[in-house]
């Protein structure tokens, strides 16, 4: 039910009534399965060190297709965004 909701931007409601289930109950298992969630995002999602940006940039600085900017505005841009 909570792939459904997420996946097909479904309301409760609406889910609610596709399995049978009142919507008190949705709400509640919604609530547990995205709190789990959030506490898994700690051990399964990691952020990119400022090392892996900028490999991908230096990728996509090499590629004519992505790189349009000037050098130097774009690397101006880098360095306040990831400052």
């Amino acid at each position: 039910m909570f792939l459904h909701i997420c996946g097909h931007n479904e309301v409760q409601r609406d889910v609610g009534l596709r399995f049978g289930r009142n919507q008190e109950m949705i709400h509640r298992k919604f609530m547990e399965v995205r709190t789990v969630t959030k506490l898994l995002a700690c051990d399964y999602i990691r952020t990119a060190t400022r090392q892996e940006l900028m490999r991908v940039l230096e990728r996509l600085h090499s590629d004519r297709r992505y790189y349009t900017f000037p050098v130097d505005s774009w690397e101006q841009w880098m360095r306040l965004l990831y400052a």
